[in-house]
C-alpha cells in the first residue's frame, strides 16, 4: 500500500524538513499522518458501501485495527487498497502545494 512512486515521498520528506526531526518526532508525525490518510480512506469506502453492507464492514473493521490486520482488508476489500492510494497522492498534492513544489 506504498504510492507508486517512493522518490516523491523523499523529495517530499526532505522539502518538510522531516531529515531534521529527532526520529521519535518523525515516527509520530508519520503516525499522525497515516491516521489521517486512513481515516479519509475509511469514511471514503464506507461512504460507497450499500447501507446493508455497513455493519459488517465496521464490525470486521472493529476486529482489525492493528497495522498487521489492516492487511486483510486491504485484501478482502480491493477498493480500499485503491482509496488508500488516492488519498495518499491527495495528501502528496496539497502538502506540495503548500510547499510551492510540484507533486
Amino acid at each position: 500500500m506504498e504510492p507508486s512512486d517512493t522518490n516523491k515521498n523523499t523529495d517530499l520528506a526532505t522539502a518538510m524538513g522531516f531529515p531534521e526531526l529527532p526520529k521519535d518526532e518523525q515516527d509520530k508525525l508519520f503516525e499522525e499522518i497515516g491516521g489521517v490518510v486512513l481515516e479519509s480512506t475509511l469514511t471514503r469506502f464506507i461512504a460507497e458501501l450499500d447501507d446493508t453492507d455497513v455493519p459488517e464492514f465496521e464490525k470486521m473493521l472493529d476486529a482489525h485495527t492493528a497495522e498487521d490486520s489492516m492487511q486483510e482488508l486491504f485484501t478482502k476489500y480491493p477498493r480500499l487498497v485503491e482509496l488508500f492510494n488516492e488519498e495518499i497522492e491527495a495528501m502528496h498534492k496539497e502538502a506540495a502545494a503548500i510547499l510551492g513544489e510540484t507533486a
